[in-house]
């Protein structure tokens, strides 16, 4: 079994992000890492609404993201631990956008970044404890050897446990009612959208419309192989350049008037009712927690000044 809470090293505090889409569990983030548009660079501007169902509004992300991490906050100052609230990790491009940039408004406006960053940024308490006080750290955020684990057995059969114990799992059954639920909720989702999003890139139909896509962006002046290799090849730095403007435009016009972008939304739409009732109740979990979350979510935020 791979166990996210082994994973966490003393001398490099890795917080599990939980971001209900906009970054989740490590392992789960490998996944889709592997699907679809890997390589692109992250950014913090929304997607215009017809974003996929499956996946949570970019707004209600960050609600549940701000306030996962102020009630880890109070559970880490309960032990005694100063806790370090990080902003939401902006969405990626291929998560915003998983088989083609295909609206050229926002690929004017943002290129395949908008300014954001997803590292992680350091954090001046934590590197200032002595080992021993870090270790003790890890295991209160964490949880540690001793506790009870809960596994998810994703339809791929991969298993994931992570413990029960620490401030990130008492934080997460707060927030989402269940710990369990929730861990399994959300590995699972993210599992079953990735390899949909995998099953479409896969298929002849796309291959072929990708292969009219890339006649279109050679005709632009732009050689590439696939939409991910276009992100790949032009995002880089920190602010959109002239050249990566006009890569990330083509990309959208050619996705529009070639069809591969409704070509993309038909095959998603298609593999996903091709999806078994059991894992459709698996999405309808992970919505239906995410949902009863917000209230609380707002709550905590509302009077996390006071706690």
């Amino acid at each position: 079994m791979r166990s996210l809470s082994t994973l966490v090293k003393p001398d490099a505090i890795v917080r599990r992000r939980i971001a209900a889409g906009l970054a989740g569990i490590a392992a789960v983030v490998a996944l889709i890492a592997v699907a679809v548009g890997e390589g692109r660079h992250a950014h913090d501007a929304a997607r215009p609404a017809e974003a996929q169902s499956d996946t949570l509004p970019p707004q209600t992300a960050a609600l549940l993201y701000a306030a996962n991490e102020e009630l880890i906050r109070r559970c880490m100052a309960a032990q005694g631990y100063p806790y370090q609230v990080a902003a939401a990790p902006p969405a990626t491009t291929s998560q915003l956008f998983p088989y083609v940039l295909d609206d050229v408004a926002w690929a004017r406006a943002h290129a395949y970044f908008a300014g954001g960053t997803s590292a992680e940024p350091a954090n001046p308490v934590l590197a200032a404890m002595p080992d021993s006080r870090r270790a003790a750290y890890a295991q209160a955020l964490n949880g540690g050897p001793g506790g009870t684990d809960v596994q998810v057995t994703l339809p791929g059969g991969d298993v994931l446990g992570h413990s029960t114990n620490g401030c990130e799992a008492t934080a997460e059954g707060q927030l989402y009612g269940d710990f369990p639920a929730w861990f399994t909720a959300t590995n699972a989702a993210q599992f079953l959208i990735s390899r949909r999003q995998r099953q479409v890139v896969a298929d002849p139909a796309y291959t072929a419309g990708v292969h009219t896509w890339v006649d279109c962006m050679s005709a632009a002046g732009l050689q590439v192989a696939s939409p991910a290799e276009t992100a790949r090849q032009y995002a880089s730095g920190t602010d959109p350049t002239p050249d990566q403007v006009r890569a990330a435009v083509a990309e959208a016009t050619c996705a529009q008037q070639t069809g591969l972008a409704a070509l993309a939304r038909q095959l998603d739409a298609a593999y996903r009712a091709r999806m078994s009732t059991p894992d459709l109740r698996q999405l309808d979990e992970y919505r239906r927690l995410a949902q009863d979350a917000i209230p609380r979510a707002q709550a905590v935020l509302k009077y996390g000044a006071r706690a």
